[in-house]
Formats: structure tokens, C-alpha cells, sequence
């Protein structure tokens, strides 16, 4: 059954070698290029990307990462010149080349990361091989190691792709489908990368900026916040243990405060108890204070219950100077 997405040239020669006097090796430029041409192994296909023994992909297509704050998947479009993406440090990202490849069913290819971006540091993530009969375009992730961060422009050399031809089989030579006329050219290695040096090389890659890997930064920044966080566990068990002693005094000093309030008493022990609670309360975090509340929302309920039961029992609920007739507090008489 046919694809509509494939096109007429690939379905025509995808079992059917155009080319069968090629033998099954690594492909040179101009088989390269005569593939291209006669299948559309490489769409788009441009001849001044091609290397000795490879071809340039180009960064342009659609960028895939996930943000490290929500961990939700973002995309950036890379389209046009002037478009960039820029490779944080510590980072990784996908990217999905606009470049489609027809692989017939006697070619597969492997690629890598261009050299510039090796020398950067950066990582690509690679198969073994791209099968024959694949096509589509490919999803590359691309890892930045470095302490760096690094921008990807449009257009630039992104990755090389070398294509082999595989051994020889039946299937694929068709005696009666005549070969095709060669026109491709053999591209040589440029002079002018020859004999180049390390210097070389870092300054192209990066300007001679310092390459280093972001791991030892990442490794001292978990040292830190684990002794950080260990500190701040060590500070709160002893506020925890502050806290805790604090409140059975608290709950002492409510107590007495509660036997004054049921059976009276002088009016100087409530007061010492009411100074002393609020100075504590004024004194404690805020979450001493929500646990002392919860204490003496305890105590109120224990207190109206204490009430209940003495007035069942036909004792005084009240400070014995109300329960004598007379209103005043004995200091203020």
C-alpha cells in the first residue's frame, strides 16, 4: 500500500539499487550525492554540506525541554535566520532537525555531533545505526556537561551523517530496472582544516573560554545544602526540645490558673498567672504559640466541664468573695 508522504522517487528505487556498480562500502560525496539525487535519500538536500565521507545537518527544526521549575515540556521553533536556542548549563534538550531522510533498503547511516560542538563540551546522544527502510527526521538529545551556556544559531552545522551501503542481496538488484547515469562529484577534505592545533580548535569552538564540567559545582552546591539542611535539622530538634520543656511549665502555670479561676483565691496568683502566660506567649515561634492555644482551648473546655460538675454538686463555681455577697475584688475595696 502506498504513503502518500513518501515520495514517487523513493518508492521507485526503495528495493531497486539505481546504482548497483557503487559497492557496499562507506559512501564517498558523490555517492552521496547521486543517492540524493536519485531517491531523495536527504530532503533537503544541499551539495555544499557535503564532506569527503559525510553530510551536514543543519541546526534548524523544532528544540524539546523540560523546564526544571514546573516540569513541564516546552518547544522552540527554529525556522529562519536569526532564530537561536540557547543550551543552559547542566542542561539537556531534544532537537528534531527539519532534515528528512528516505533510507532504502540497502543504505543505513550514523551520525554524531559536528566537531566545533564536541570541542564545547557538549554530548549528543546517538544510536548504534539508523536502519534501512527509515524515514522521517530524527529526535538528537543534546546534553551541555560544561559550567557553561552555550547559544545554537539557525543554520549552523548541527550534526554529520555518514551513510554505508550494505552487502550485497537479490532483493535489491532488479536486472531489469536500468541503472542510472552517475553525475555526482567528489568533494575533498578543505586544506585549510588541515594540521590545526588545540589552540586552534578551543578558539573556534568557543573563543577560548574556560571549558569545565558543571559536575564538581553541582556535587559542592548538594554538599552545601545537605549541611545546610542538616544544621536546620539540628536547629529545630533543639527549639522542638525548648518548646517541649516550655510547655510543662506552660501547662503547670495554666493549671494553677485554673484552680484559681473554679475554687477563687487571691487576686495577685491570678495575676502572676496571667503575666507570666502572656509572657510566654510573646516569647514563643509562632508555632509554640498555635500549640499552646490548642492547649488552653483544652483547658477552657476542661474548665467549663469542671464548672458544670461543681454546680451539679452544689458547690460555689464562683471566687469566694462573689459567692460572700460582695462584687469587688478585695483590692479594690
Amino acid at each position: 500500500m502506498s504513503d502518500d508522504r513518501l515520495p514517487p522517487e523513493y518508492e521507485k528505487y526503495k528495493s531497486v539499487d539505481p546504482f548497483p556498480k557503487i559497492p557496499p562500502a562507506l559512501l564517498n560525496s558523490a555517492d552521496i550525492s547521486d543517492y540524493a539525487h536519485a531517491l531523495r535519500l536527504i530532503d533537503p538536500f544541499d551539495v555544499d554540506k557535503l564532506k569527503p565521507a559525510s553530510y551536514e545537518v543543519p541546526f534548524a527544526g523544532t528544540v524539546y525541554w523540560w523546564d526544571p521549575g514546573t516540569k513541564e515540556r516546552c518547544q522552540q521553533e527554529i525556522r529562519s535566520n536569526g532564530d537561536s536556542f540557547e543550551l543552559k548549563s547542566n542542561a539537556i534538550a531534544y532537537v528534531c532537525p527539519d532534515t528528512t531522510f528516505y533510507l532504502p533498503d540497502y543504505i543505513a547511516f550514523r551520525f554524531n555531533l559536528q566537531i566545533t560542538e564536541v570541542h564545547r563540551g557538549l554530548l549528543l546522544g546517538t544510536g548504534p545505526i539508523v536502519d534501512p527502510g527509515f524515514c522521517g527526521r530524527l529526535l538528537i538529545p543534546l546534553h551541555n556537561m560544561t559550567a557553561n551556556k552555550y547559544t545554537l544559531f539557525h543554520g549552523k552545522g548541527l550534526i554529520w551523517v555518514e551513510f554505508t551501503k550494505l552487502s550485497p542481496n537479490s532483493r535489491w538488484h532488479d536486472e531489469s530496472t536500468p541503472s542510472i547515469a552517475r553525475a555526482g562529484v567528489y568533494k575533498e577534505f578543505p586544506k585549510s582544516k588541515r594540521f590545526l592545533t588545540a589552540t586552534d580548535y578551543f578558539a573556534k569552538a568557543t573563543g577560548n573560554l574556560d571549558i569545565v564540567s558543571s559536575i564538581p559545582d553541582a556535587v559542592q552546591r548538594s554538599q552545601e545544602d545537605a549541611k545546610r539542611a542538616a544544621d536546620n535539622a539540628t536547629t529545630a530538634k533543639v527549639q522542638a526540645e525548648k518548646a517541649a520543656s516550655t510547655s510543662v511549665w506552660t501547662l503547670a502555670i495554666t493549671i494553677i490558673g485554673l484552680l484559681v479561676a473554679v475554687f477563687g483565691g487571691g487576686y495577685q496568683l491570678v495575676s502572676i498567672y496571667q503575666t507570666t502566660l502572656v509572657s510566654m506567649l510573646e516569647s514563643r515561634t509562632k508555632a509554640s504559640e498555635d500549640a499552646v492555644r490548642r492547649q488552653l482551648d483544652g483547658f477552657q473546655k476542661e474548665l467549663d466541664r469542671l464548672k458544670d460538675d461543681l454546680a451539679k454538686a452544689g458547690l460555689p463555681s464562683k471566687p469566694l468573695w462573689e459567692d460572700m455577697g460582695d462584687t469587688k475584688k478585695p483590692e479594690q475595696k
